[in-house]
Parts: C-alpha cells; structure tokens; sequence
C-alpha cells in the first residue's frame, strides 16, 4: 500500500534546532485503530509520559535538557509553553488539538 492510501503523512520537522508545531491529524490508520510515529520523526522515541488532572495554576517545566528532543501533546485541554533557547530567543506555543504536537529540542528552557 503506498502512502498516500495508508492513511500516512509523512512528518517533517523543518529544522531539527527549533520547537515548531507538528500536525499529526493524518497520521495513522482508521482501520487499524491506532497511531505509529515513530519512523516518521527525527528521533528515537525512548519513552512515553503524560499528566492528567493538573490544577490551572500550577506551572511545570523550570528546565532545559542537554541531549533530549521531545513532542508533547494535550491529548485532553490546553498547555501553554514558554520556550527560551541559549541565545535568549523566547517562543510562545499553545497546545489545544490533540492532533497537535510541540517539538523541542535541546538546550530549549520551557515553562508550562
């Protein structure tokens, strides 16, 4: 099946050094009732991790990684993300589609 038919889209990340908004709404199978991503994206996904129920008031992150590339997701909601890489450049990113994804890459500071 080629991909055009399978449901597929390929997912590109235009540059692998900056976050950027990724749109998943056609990824995946219907008649297969689940989603694979994984070869599509610029890296290996290692693990898996959610939050669920968090008050409105709380802010998470406070941090940067060294080495990890992430793409989150609001499954359910809405997160707000404050990004500043090294250079002092600050992006704002608003999750409210589960289709949507957020990628980070490293040496990016973020607040949610």
């Amino acid at each position: 099946m080629s991909p055009q038919n399978s449901g597929f889209m390929e997912i590109k990340v235009r540059d692998i050094h900056q976050p950027e908004l990724l749109d998943f709404k056609r990824v995946g199978s219907s008649a297969l009732g689940y989603i694979s991503i994984a070869e599509k994206l610029p890296f290996q996904i290692r693990r898996v991790y959610w939050t669920y129920y968090a008050p409105h008031e709380v802010i998470r992150g406070h941090h940067a990684h060294k080495a990890l590339r992430q793409v989150i997701f609001a499954v359910s909601g809405v997160i707000k993300f404050n990004l500043e890489n090294i250079q002092g450049v600050k992006k704002f990113f608003i999750l409210d589609r589960p289709e949507m994804g957020l990628y980070i890459t490293n040496f990016h500071w973020r607040t949610m």
